[in-house]
């Protein structure tokens, strides 16, 4: 009889603490903490994140909630915490765009990973590539593209004028297969094919120094060789 007695009394002790634990205002949600760099704005966080406030926090799976936001394009990582009894931290890094690339009245900004971050009609004071023939691309995922190689080659050349102390915007354009930069209305470079594309950078650089020291600024600098660069002055 005591042995029932005590079965009853700790069912419902049992009970009782499950009813607290789930149905009380006690683990509710009540707090997101977000840290991260401040480029995404807090609503797009608890968008993707599908949390809400108010949600019991023993039933919100932080694995689904890290999957969720990192499905956004511009995330790169998150990670998600829950603190007892009401709260869950959230912080982010993300993909840093680099340049982009024209497509259909579209500026599809890059990252150095070929990650397509967003489409905007503007370039927004990105390096611009036109003439690139893309094949696809979805938001969040690799932009897929016909010439792989001379993408690459872009990239590396642009992540070579951001660290150079050119003071210029260039944009990119390909003709041919070939990668022509453009610095201002009549003075291009060709670096052809971008192979070797560092060295070819570092032949560019010294005769674009002379050239500017003289007063030159239009023209053709010619270094799609691994010879020794050429200057075409326009007629």
């Amino acid at each position: 009889m005591k042995k029932i007695v005590v079965l009853i009394i700790f069912l419902m002790l049992l009970g009782s603490i499950s009813f607290f634990v789930f149905n009380s205002d006690y683990f509710k949600l009540k707090i997101v903490d977000i840290f991260g760099d401040q480029e995404i704005s807090e609503f797009e966080i608890l968008e993707y994140s599908k949390i809400k406030k108010n949600t019991n926090l023993l039933f919100i799976d932080v694995n689904m909630v890290k999957e969720n936001l990192e499905r956004h394009p511009m995330i790169k990582t998150a990670t998600v915490e829950k603190i007892y009894p009401d709260r869950i931290t959230i912080d982010y890094t993300v993909r840093k765009a680099i340049l982009s690339i024209y497509y259909s009245n579209y500026f599809i900004n890059i990252d150095q990973n070929h990650y397509a971050l967003s489409a905007n009609q503007n370039e927004a004071g990105l390096m611009a590539i036109y003439g690139l023939e893309v094949e696809n691309f979805n938001l969040g995922n690799k932009i897929q593209v016909f010439n792989e190689s001379i993408m690459e080659s872009s990239i590396e050349l642009v992540q070579l004028i951001k660290i150079s102390d050119l003071n210029f915007l260039p944009s990119i354009q390909i003709e041919d297969n070939k990668i022509l930069l453009k610095i201002y209305s009549d003075f291009y470079v060709n670096f052809g094919d971008g192979k070797n594309i560092e060295n070819r950078f570092n032949a560019f650089y010294n005769i674009y120094l002379d050239l500017i020291k003289s007063d030159i600024a239009k023209g053709v600098i010619d270094v799609s060789t691994d010879g020794l660069p050429l200057y075409k002055p326009f007629n």
